[in-house]
């Protein structure tokens, strides 16, 4: 017997059971917090493990994670770029796609892998704060690891370390910018 609303799957019959009137196997669903919850009768698998929870916004944009990472590793594989910024892997090569046609970085084939080199003399692109140039952000948070070019920084090539201090020679605690 068919049902002509359903095309070929077959009517429920007089003696068929109402599916709502069927036993539903009740258990305990995880994340939940309510012990007998219902599945209906059908299994469900189990939620996945939870992950590291994302804020809904950040100060630094991708595009930011991602300079920060090729600081950081100039030899660093796009996959895993994208691994440690979060993101897909096609994302993170049109994110260092971005930065080499906005100068912000060159690529340079090494057999087969990729060099990176961060241009770290270029400004930001932001009207309020084009007068900084990338290297203050890479300063900030590669906290000594890289040098702008992406080589390990050398004595020489480390910050100042000494107090900073005004035009009357006292020492003043905080970067201004």
């Amino acid at each position: 017997m068919t049902d002509d609303r359903s095309g070929d799957r077959p009517a429920r019959g007089r003696d068929d059971p109402d599916p709502a009137a069927l036993p539903r196997e009740e258990v305990a669903v995880p994340g939940t917090g309510r012990a007998g919850a219902t599945t209906g009768g059908r299994a469900h698998p189990p939620p996945a493990a939870p992950g590291p929870v994302r804020p809904s916004w950040t100060f630094l944009t991708n595009h930011g994670h991602v300079l920060l990472t090729v600081a950081r590793d100039p030899d660093v594989r796009v996959n895993d770029v994208a691994d440690r910024v979060g993101i897909t892997p096609r994302a993170a090569l049109l994110i260092l796609r971005d930065l080499e046609d906005a100068g912000y970085l060159r690529r340079e084939r090494v057999g087969r892998r990729t060099h990176y080199t961060i241009e770290a003399h270029r400004p930001f692109r932001h009207p309020t704060t084009a007068s900084h140039e990338v290297d203050d952000l890479l300063a900030i948070f590669t906290d000594g690891e890289r040098a702008a070019g992406g080589a390990p920084r050398t004595a020489a090539a480390q910050p100042d370390s000494s107090p900073l201090t005004d035009v009357d020679g006292a020492a003043v605690s905080a970067r201004t910018w």
